[in-house]
């Protein structure tokens, strides 16, 4: 994960980032630096030629000036104060573009700490990549952006190293977040997800944090399927074949904070009850999850039989298909 810092000193990395902005006036953009001089006008020129604009998301490199290369992030039209948002994306934007380095300084037009931490969030959150299942093409994917330095004349303040360690902890999760989704079905297990989940609560501090996780098991039976292939009774006899499947452990994880009510949940999204299962695993929360919404739970029913008719139509399916290949 990329590391966030703050300074208000000398620039020290060979990227410098800096705002780009479309304007009314002559040439139609301008550079937005925050609290770092600059000598924009060769830069404007430079930029003019290349014909970049200044809009939103737009990423523009050049080699030379005040590090061995700019990199100007679009922040929209001009104005006096920009949104967080708009601070956030700018910085995501760049970040992204310069996957492969190992350092960049990201000198934006944050006016308070709050713009400060939308930059440092962005920076992080942009430099987020996900090449775990990548086969030949993973060598020719960059890795991220190792490190981001925040330029701001706030760094001196106590709470400047606060806001970059928040957004480091936002990014944190949030790659945990991102990478559970891109992970496919195939490799994300219960199994897996649990032993996730339990890793990132002993790494967050634990009970001395007072996080609380547990994992039950039920073991899940296989099973064996057989049918017979149709085949030509005079040239080929009836031949019988086994498929046997498997069937992972039924996971439920309970996760309690102290203070908060207990959650309980499992892969199959159905009410706990006083089950011997349950009892095993301590819990002090009742019997149904307190995680539940009762809109939510409102509706359960109708959903878990419109996902069963589902389920019996698929089955149907592959039973006729079944029958016409094999003729059992």
């Amino acid at each position: 994960m990329t590391t966030l810092k703050i300074s208000d000193g000398l620039v020290k990395d060979d990227l410098l980032v800096v705002g780009l902005v479309s304007t009314n006036s002559k040439g139609g953009i301008a550079i937005e630096s925050g609290d770092l001089a600059l000598d924009s006008k060769s830069l404007l020129a430079s930029l003019l030629e290349m014909g970049a604009t200044g809009k939103a998301d737009e990423v523009t490199k050049m080699p030379g000036g005040p590090a061995r290369l700019m990199v100007f992030t679009g922040l929209g039209p001009k104005s006096s104060t920009y949104s967080h948002e708009v601070l956030r994306r700018a910085a995501g934007s760049a970040a992204r573009a310069l996957a492969g380095n190992s350092g960049a300084t990201f000198a934006l037009p944050a006016r308070d700490l709050a713009g400060v931490s939308a930059v440092a969030e962005g920076a992080a959150l942009g430099a987020y990549a996900f090449n775990d299942f990548r086969g030949s093409s993973k060598d020719s994917h960059k890795s991220a952006l190792k490190s981001a330095t925040i330029f701001s004349k706030l760094a001196g303040k106590s709470e400047a190293k606060e806001i970059t360690n928040r957004a480091s902890i936002i990014a944190k999760y949030t790659y945990l977040v991102r990478d559970l989704i891109n992970t496919p079905p195939s490799h994300l297990t219960p199994d897996s997800f649990t032993k996730k989940l339990a890793a990132s609560f002993k790494a967050a501090g634990g009970a001395k944090a007072g996080l609380k996780i547990k994992v039950g098991r039920r073991a899940s039976k296989g099973g064996t399927v057989q049918f017979k292939d149709k085949f030509d009774a005079e040239t080929n006899p009836r031949e019988s074949h086994s498929v046997t499947f498997g069937a992972r452990p039924y996971q439920l994880m309970v996760a309690q904070q102290t203070g908060a009510a207990g959650a309980i949940y499992d892969h199959a999204c159905i009410k706990t009850k006083n089950t011997n299962f349950v009892n095993n695993l301590n819990v002090q929360v009742g019997n149904q999850p307190r995680a539940i919404d009762p809109a939510v739970e409102k509706h359960r029913y109708t959903v878990q039989y419109a996902v069963k008719k589902i389920v019996d139509d698929v089955a149907d399916v592959l039973n006729k298909k079944l029958k016409v290949r094999y003729g059992n």
